[in-house]
């Protein structure tokens, strides 16, 4: 259907349904041709304007494609989602950064901690040992230079007669004794600090293989860190090249859409112009339907007056035989005066008879019989609205017979669930009155175990009332309302009943 007007595909098809008793609409083929129940038929050769529908049939395939082309844009978006380029490269930079920072703060803390301290300390300790045993090496050397020149004294104070030597000789002696007491006292001194610092060094040595256990596992992971951190590089790499191609192929897409866009935009333009010519066109033709109109209006206007014209004055359709031999105008074989005579009698023939007879009966029988004719054609067209609306009423009483048991298995389905939801143990069901006639109604039944209740009578005031309440709920299920108002549904019921309820709503 387009403007009232039934597109059809060739000629046949296009006048079967114009001259078609229930149908006696205008007709217009897909090639231009139009068939009128009224009579008029056009077609022929047309010109551009009359491919319109085909572009039209154009502009919708651009479309189709254009949709077509907006589902590869979807998917290859879902891809580039599903990848998620980005979010790995940014995830991959960040677990390289927290590792280099993890290994710079495992540096400073191992100069930090006490491990490292006590590895200064040995070193320390170990160039103080270094310097106490050089020490150690002068004073055994000295120590061994004065007991071989206490031993030469001793040797001289033995040979030298000569008291004063000998006094100095044993003063010489005295001190050389007190001096090498001296040193080995200090030497004693020196051997236990080198006890004590060679205890040290070995404590410290086993420290120092426990620390270096531990900054061999430290330089283990940093190297492990490193290999990752490399990993993750040439995977980061490997994922902003693929980023790279997703974001070229989306471009690419993107090209193409657009010159889609363009053409979509061209083939708009175009059916927005096809439009003006249509509306223009249609407007056209309502003008010259319009004249049509009007001149049948005079043509019939003229024909009737022709009819009365010639039912008054018979001699209109003798005329042609004016002036001929042989006819009833053959004047020349006619006697003037006698004729004079003949039309006088007739006149007052007629206006003797014009006193009896009505003149006006014709042309009131002209209008009846016109009258008549309309009324007829009126008829025809209430029988067959009549029967337009008797199908139209049938297929509506189909189609409301099919929402309402749709609606009513919704309904029923809902209600026994929420009824066994507020009363566990129970159910309830909605059954037709008379599967006939749907618009009988409908009634309840109410089910204990696995006995029916009768009649909603013999429930209680509370059991009514969660069956009222979810008949309602089930309705709302089956078309919900933006707001609910419950006043007050649990006035009737007790403590049980109500938590139900409220587990019901929740």
């Amino acid at each position: 259907m387009f403007w009232y007007k039934l597109i059809c595909f060739d000629l046949d098809s296009a006048k079967s349904v114009a001259f078609h008793p229930q149908t006696m609409t205008t007709t217009i083929t897909i090639d231009g041709d139009q068939f009128d129940p009224e009579g008029t038929l056009s077609g022929g050769a047309r010109g551009e304007r009359a491919n319109f529908l085909a572009r039209i049939n154009e502009l919708n395939q651009a479309k189709e494609e254009l949709s077509a082309r907006e589902k590869e844009m979807l998917e290859v978006n879902s891809d580039l989602k599903e990848k998620e380029v980005s979010i790995q490269y940014t995830r991959l930079k960040n677990d390289y950064d927290l590792k280099a920072n993890q290994l710079n703060l495992a540096k400073l803390n191992l100069e930090q901690t006490t491990h490292h301290q006590k590895l200064e300390k040995l070193n320390n300790l170990n160039e103080e040992i270094k310097t106490q045993q050089e020490e150690s090496q002068s004073s055994n050397s000295e120590l061994e230079n004065l007991r071989t020149k206490l031993v030469d004294l001793e040797n001289k104070v033995k040979n030298n007669t000569d008291i004063e030597k000998e006094k100095e000789n044993g003063q010489k002696i005295n001190e050389a004794k007190a001096n090498l007491e001296n040193k080995q006292i200090s030497s004693s001194q020196l051997q236990q600090d080198y006890k004590s610092i060679n205890m040290d060094i070995d404590v410290l040595r086993k420290e120092i293989q426990g620390y270096t256990e531990e900054l061999e596992k430290l330089e283990q992971n940093t190297k492990s860190l490193n290999e990752e951190i490399d990993c993750k590089t040439s995977q980061i790499g490997k994922l902003k090249e693929e980023e790279d191609k997703i974001i070229g192929k989306l471009n690419e897409r993107k090209e193409v859409i657009k010159e889609k866009n363009r053409e979509i935009d061209s083939k708009n333009k175009e059916c927005d112009r096809l439009e003006k010519e249509k509306n223009s066109i249609e407007l056209k033709i309502k003008e010259l339907a319009h004249k049509k109109s009007d001149l049948k209006d005079h043509l019939k206007s003229y024909e009737e007056t022709l009819d009365v014209l010639m039912r008054e004055n018979s001699w209109i359709e003798e005329e042609k035989l004016f002036g001929q031999s042989n006819s009833i105008y053959d004047f020349s074989k006619q006697n003037i005066k006698e004729i004079n005579h003949r039309l006088h009698e007739l006149k007052n023939r007629k206006e003797k008879l014009s006193k009896q007879v009505d003149m006006r009966a014709m042309g009131m029988l002209a209008k009846k019989e016109e009258q008549y004719e309309e009324l007829t054609k009126k008829r025809q067209i209430v029988l067959r609205d009549r029967a337009t609306l008797e199908t139209t009423i049938e297929d509506l009483e189909k189609i409301k017979t099919q929402v309402l048991i749709k609606a009513f298995e919704s309904i029923n389905k809902d209600l026994g669930n929420i009824f066994k939801t507020l009363l566990p143990g129970a159910f309830a069901k909605l059954e037709w009155v008379n599967r006939n006639s749907l618009l009988d109604g409908v009634e309840f039944k109410v089910a204990f175990g696995d006995v029916w209740k009768e009649s909603l009578t013999e429930l209680s005031g509370g059991q009514r009332s969660l069956v009222a309440l979810s008949l309602i709920l089930s309705l709302l299920l089956y078309k919900p309302a933006p707001l609910y108002i419950l006043d007050e549904v649990d006035a009737a019921l007790d403590t049980s009943h109500t938590q139900n309820i409220g587990l019901m709503i929740k």
